[in-house]
């Protein structure tokens, strides 16, 4: 790990001659409060810029973005939770344990293999697998 010591207020060049993400950071730092305007140029920091200009909002304002921020990260985690690989697999294990259930409790009742092909969308070969 290396650390490295950056004194800030030396920082004086201009957002587009900066090269390095690493100079634009540290100009992200010094002049985040000084934001009005986004440089043409964002280079991948657009997300920063946004929140730099919630310094201009009004309180009513404010609320409302952060209101709006936290609905945005709910919904991106409980799509991640929704779509992982465990999530998928247990609902079609939920789903196939389900139809054979049915196929049970059909057969119980005495249905013929056409009603139950119908009820579960099986093949009889399915049907006939399922004890």
């Amino acid at each position: 790990m290396q650390f490295f010591f950056l004194e800030l207020p030396r920082l004086r060049r201009a957002w587009e001659t900066l090269e390095t993400d690493v100079e634009r950071w540290c100009y992200l730092f010094k002049n985040l409060n000084k934001f009005a305007k986004r440089p043409a140029d964002q280079a991948g920091f657009e997300d920063v810029f946004s929140i730099a200009q919630t310094g201009e909002l009004e309180e009513k304002e404010l609320r409302k973005y952060v209101t709006s921020m936290i609905t945005e990260y709910d919904k991106k985690v409980i799509g991640e939770y929704f779509h992982r690989e465990g999530y998928t697999k247990g609902r079609t294990e939920g789903i196939a344990e389900e139809k054979r259930s049915t196929v049970r409790n059909l057969r119980a009742i005495g249905a013929s293999m056409e009603t139950i092909m119908a009820a579960t969308q099986l093949s009889e070969e399915e049907i006939e697998a399922i004890k």
